[in-house]
C-alpha cells in the first residue's frame, strides 16, 4: 500500500503591514527605531519587556502595500541626510524621521492608504493604550 503525503503548504509572504518609528524618551530621547511590521503594537511589546519601565511608545506609523520597500526607502533617505544609524536605529528627532516617512508613502503607490495609521503616542488616549 502505498503512502500518500500531504500537499505542501508554501507559506505566502504578505509585504503589505506598517512601517513604524518606536522610540523610548525617557531613556534614549534622541534615538528612535524605523521599522516593519503587520501589527506593530505586538513589535512594541517585544521593545518593552526589555525595559522595566516600559518606556517604548509608537511616535508614528503608517500602513503600505509594501512596507518592506517603504522601511528601505525610508532608512535611505535618513541615511542620507548623514544621520547616525545603528542598525535600523538613528540619532533623529522623531519629528523628522515621521516627515520623511510621510513623504515615502506620497511618493510610493499608497496614497489610498494614507489615514490607515495607528493612533500614536501624540493622539487622543485609547481604551487600548499604544504603550
Amino acid at each position: 500500500m502505498k503512502k500518500t503525503s500531504k500537499p505542501k503548504t508554501t507559506k505566502t509572504r504578505t509585504s503589505k503591514g506598517y512601517v513604524y518609528i518606536i522610540w523610548n524618551p525617557a531613556q534614549w530621547p534622541s534615538w528612535i527605531t524605523v521599522g516593519r511590521s503587520v501589527n506593530p503594537r505586538n513589535r512594541l511589546g517585544n521593545y518593552n519587556r526589555s525595559d522595566p519601565y516600559r518606556g517604548f511608545a509608537i511616535f508614528f506609523a503608517l500602513l503600505f502595500s509594501d512596507c518592506i520597500t517603504a522601511e528601505a526607502e525610508t532608512h535611505k533617505r535618513l541615511s542620507m541626510l548623514g544621520i547616525p544609524t545603528a542598525g535600523e536605529w538613528f540619532e533623529c528627532p522623531p519629528d523628522l524621521a515621521k516627515e520623511i516617512l510621510k513623504e515615502v508613502q506620497l511618493d510610493s503607490l499608497d496614497r489610498g492608504l494614507r489615514d490607515e495609521r495607528l493612533p500614536t503616542c501624540h493622539d487622543p488616549p485609547l481604551d487600548d493604550p499604544v504603550r
